[in-house]
């Protein structure tokens, strides 16, 4: 059983393949905490998985919420793991998530990364479609090799970019003032089709009078609204706008 998390396809990319390969089933965290459906017995599943994007050096606030309320039974444990997506560092997420899970007497087996392309655009350009497209495809060179070592059930920590627990809690500290939906604004060509609202994982959002509006003071920030946005309409500060947009290209809308 995989869970995952993911706004722009990267991580749903990741998960989905690994299920694919190991003919697993996939579960979207955003809809199991939506319908409180949080408890599993564990005890057939081929594997547990968990795949996650890096915030801030960190876990997104979505998944780290999913993992203090799963409860996971079991008799003898899956092989057990986490991949990290990323777009430069992914800090110390993989620790945070094994000590989050060890708590509740769930041991890692195995922590993996794969290197995407950052999609936080209030600081980094997707216009260069030659770029991206390299990214993706190194990420999916990368990816394949993931799956190798889950596929016989490699043990141990593989991640390159991983950073001290007490360096990476710096920045992370960071991400409260980013996740503020006062940061987030729409413009006059919003068409207001809803799609913002439809997508988004924390139900920030809402329409009134065919506009989006956030009910929420902060968000998971994951910026699945933006990049989804049909007419490029919600911005990020003053830079998303000469960033472009980005979606997975392995997992279209």
């Amino acid at each position: 059983m995989i869970f995952y998390f993911s706004a722009t396809g990267n991580s749903e990319h990741v998960a989905r393949s690994i299920a694919e390969a190991n003919d697993d089933r996939l579960a979207y965290i955003p809809d199991l905490l939506t319908s409180g459906e949080l408890s599993f017995d564990v005890s057939g599943e081929k594997m547990i998985g968990f795949v996650s994007p890096t915030y801030y050096w960190g876990l997104p606030t979505i998944v780290e919420d999913f993992l203090r309320r799963v409860e996971l039974s079991f008799e003898e444990r899956p092989y057990t793991f986490f991949v990290a997506t990323y777009g430069t560092k992914n800090g110390a997420i993989t620790q945070v998530a094994e000590r989050i899970l060890k708590d509740k007497g769930v041991d890692m087996d195995a922590s993996y990364e794969v290197r995407m392309p950052d999609t936080w655009t209030p600081v980094f350009d997707l216009t260069n479609e030659e770029n991206i497209s390299k990214r993706v495809k190194t990420a999916d060179e990368k990816l394949e090799e993931v799956m190798c070592q889950i596929a016989s059930r490699s043990k141990g920590v593989f991640m390159k970019d991983r950073i001290p627990e007490f360096i990476s809690k710096m920045f992370y500290s960071l991400y409260e003032k980013a996740r503020r939906t006062e940061n987030l604004t729409v413009e006059e060509h919003c068409t207001g089709c809803g799609r913002c609202a439809e997508f988004c994982p924390v139900h920030a959002i809402k329409m009134c009078d065919g506009r989006p509006e956030w009910t929420m003071d902060s968000c998971v920030m994951c910026l699945g609204c933006l990049h989804r946005c049909p007419s490029f309409a919600i911005q990020y500060g003053d830079k998303t706008k000469g960033h472009g947009q980005y979606i997975n290209p392995h997992c279209p809308e």
